[in-house]
Formats: C-alpha cells, structure tokens, sequence
C-alpha cells in the first residue's frame, strides 16, 4: 500500500480509525473524510507513530503477527482531514474536487460510514423503518 491515496470515510472514530492507522502504518497517504463536527481534526493533531500504533480494541492482532519489521512505513506523513457530510452529493463532489487538486489521484475509497437499528429479529409484529433514501445512492465522480 506504500504511496497509495486513500480516502477513509467516517475516519474519525471506530472502524475508520482503526482502517487509517493500519493504511498508514503501510505506508499509504490517508485522506480522513469525516462529519466537520467529528473528532477527526483532534485525530490529526495528535497523528504520530506512538498514536497510530496503539490499538483500538484488545482484539486487534499484534502487529508482529502481521508484519515483518521492514514493511512497516517508520516515516509517517499526517493525513489530511476533508470534512463533508457523505449523504450531501455536493459535499462529495467538492471533497473529490480537493482529493484531485491536492493528490492527483485517489486508489482507494474505503466507506466506514453507516447508521444502524438494533432491532430484535424474532419479532415480526413490530415494524422500524430506517429512512435511509440518501444512504441508498452515492457517485463519486471523478
């Protein structure tokens, strides 16, 4: 992954986070897309070696599990926080506008966002609609 442009939305927390630790911790040039009410500028303030390699839970595998000591990049660069809102189409075109105009490029689009229902499956009496229509459909154009 060394030198690829990565573009991680929902970045700033959870699943995202932990994605652009690991896509950084091989090199990659990680772009955080995330809400501009995120945590994500704190993220990249404190963006370092020591914080990318900590771990975001106990059930991450030890890195000496997964890589040898010459695959991991010690040269870490910061990654660049674009913040946009990914159900707003306008935002993402802008976003991607930036991602050309800063990198020239973008090999990677990992999507960590989403919203969820916690719901109990044996009860079919009950009815929960998720309104997600601006979920449903999302093009980057690039």
């Amino acid at each position: 992954m060394n030198g690829l442009v990565t573009l991680i939305t929902g970045g700033a927390a959870g699943l995202g986070l932990a994605c652009a630790k690991r896509f950084a911790r091989q090199g990659a040039r990680v772009i955080i897309c995330d809400l501009p009410k995120s945590k994500a500028r704190d993220v990249v303030d404190k963006w370092s070696s020591d914080y990318i390699s900590s771990s975001n839970s106990d059930l991450n595998e030890p890195d000496h599990n997964i890589f040898n000591d010459n695959s991991v990049n010690l040269s870490l660069e910061k990654p660049s926080f674009f913040p946009a809102d990914i159900t707003d189409e306008e935002q993402i075109k802008q976003t991607m506008t930036q991602v050309k105009e800063q990198y020239g490029k973008l090999d990677v689009v990992l999507n960590c966002v989403g919203i969820g229902s916690a719901l109990r499956t044996y009860n079919t009496n009950k009815v929960c609609f998720i309104y997600s229509m601006s979920f449903s459909m999302i093009i980057f154009s690039f």
